[in-house]
């Protein structure tokens, strides 16, 4: 949430990756033996000829010390964050739920090892709804890598380029720019120092390479820390979980997490506690847009990124993510459709440059508008069993939509999904775009009503 080993593990497992962890925790165990022979050694060296006290220390320290190592082995062999990128075994460590909240600092690590041919970068949105595993993929562009992050703003979706740029082997990226970064008052970084540090290129856009300190750091966090052992029993403990989550080698994130909530709660629940976040965010940034902000700097994010593309000899291929019906009406309700039309616009003269040029730096897809899969109803209140197939919320689709999106863009088909935007075609598909929203109102009735309630409801909390 990707080329990497993810079978059984060779006969050898054990002895690599004890060696392996035995080198992370900073020691060296007799051979053949682990930490039980490191216990013995020490021991060892409390003779009979010290004093009952001194013995009685010196045994007590060598426990303490052969516990320890032995967490650490155990945590870097179940590796429960993917950070030191142990060897995955069936139901032992092969998923990573713990990893959920950890994945920045998961990821720059994972990359690191991938080396990928493409990335695809991006929010939450690319992170879950992306296969990098697509069977679409050319072979000349694999392994492929999700950097996607979640709530990551388009200066952060910048530095994910750059990073998988940086080791020369890049030769794809699929760049899914949503809507809201680009009404965002705040174009700069979101990383933490520590995040910023992880990353193989600064802010300035300059080779980083990672601190020796940064990595002995992130080393001890996930092996010689209570919270990393009790994460990786917890990772033990839940590999046969019918809703754990999971990040793959890739980068991708499962849906586990969605197919839980839906299992529990229902579909409507999910839309609409989701729409109400989404509703108080749109009814925000037509605030302060209307005070006369802009968003040019985001804008410049992107010229930025076709920039660097050109310059690294990678092809980009900018796609404007699917968007269910429900929230193409909040950016209406909120004022901001005009903003979104026009942003679609410049995003077109960006990638073809200006009309006296025809040099094409990329490709500009769109996916958001009103379609057979974006206008699939929402269930009625109370309904916990009728499935919603293309969408987990308004702003999260399913990764089935995902490999259709993948599928138009890397194969060109099927036809009837998304648009190529060029100078030639943006006008007519805003324009096919717009009929088809009148008509979903025409034809949707009871469902605009819920929309208008909920964003009602949403502004008066503003």
């Amino acid at each position: 949430m990707f080329e990497i080993e993810t079978g059984d593990a060779p006969k050898n497992v054990d002895s690599i990756s004890v060696a392996k962890a035995e080198s992370i925790a900073g020691v060296s165990a007799p051979a053949g033996a682990g930490a039980p022979a490191l216990l013995s050694k020490i021991a060892a060296i409390c003779s009979s000829s010290l004093t009952p006290a001194t013995r009685y220390l010196c045994l007590w320290t060598a426990t303490v010390v052969a516990m320890l190592v032995t967490a650490a082995i155990f945590d870097a062999l179940v590796d429960p964050y993917d950070v030191v990128g142990s060897i995955r075994v069936p139901g032992f460590n092969f998923v990573k739920p713990e990893a959920e909240n950890r994945v920045r600092l998961t990821k720059p690590y994972q990359i690191s090892r991938l080396q990928p041919r493409a990335v695809i970068v991006g929010t939450s949105r690319a992170e879950i709804g992306l296969d990098p595993e697509n069977s679409s993929w050319p072979e000349a562009v694999r392994p492929v890598y999700n950097f996607g992050l979640p709530g990551a703003n388009l200066a952060t979706v910048n530095r994910e380029l750059q990073v998988a740029g940086s080791t020369g082997r890049l030769k794809m990226a699929v760049i899914l720019l949503d809507f809201e970064n680009f009404l965002s008052s705040d174009p700069g970084p979101d990383l933490t120092p520590d995040e910023s540090q992880r990353m193989a290129v600064g802010a300035g856009s300059q080779p980083n390479a990672v601190p020796t300190a940064r990595r002995l750091e992130d080393t001890f966090l996930t092996t010689l820390t209570l919270t990393a052992l009790e994460d990786s029993v917890l990772t033990v403990l839940r590999q046969h979980g019918k809703y754990t989550t999971d990040i793959t080698p890739a980068g991708k994130w499962t849906e586990a997490a969605f197919q839980l909530a839906a299992a529990s709660d229902g579909y409507y629940e999910l839309f609409t506690q989701k729409e109400v976040d989404y509703a108080r965010r749109a009814a925000h940034a037509a605030g302060f847009l209307a005070d006369g902000t802009d968003a040019t700097p985001e804008i410049e994010i992107v010229r930025q990124m076709l920039d660097y593309c050109r310059a690294h000899g990678i092809r980009p291929i900018l796609v404007i993510p699917p968007y269910h019906a429900d929230l193409l009406e909040m950016f209406d309700k909120a004022g901001l459709w005009d903003r979104f039309e026009a942003w679609k616009i410049g995003l077109v003269k960006l990638v073809y440059g200006s009309s006296d040029s025809r040099e094409v730096t990329g490709q500009l897809w769109d996916f958001s508008g009103y379609d057979r899969y974006s206008t699939e109803p929402v269930p009625e209140k109370g309904d916990r069993h009728t499935t919603v197939n293309w969408f987990w919320e308004p702003g999260h689709f399913k990764c089935a939509l995902g490999d259709l999106l993948l599928k138009r863009v890397l194969d060109n088909q099927p036809s009837d999904f998304g648009v190529e935007l060029t100078p030639a075609t943006i006008d007519e598909q805003l324009k096919k775009i717009r009929l088809a929203r009148e008509n979903y109102r025409i034809t949707r009735e009871m469902q605009i009503v819920r929309v208008d309630e909920i964003y009602l409801r949403a502004q008066k909390r503003n």
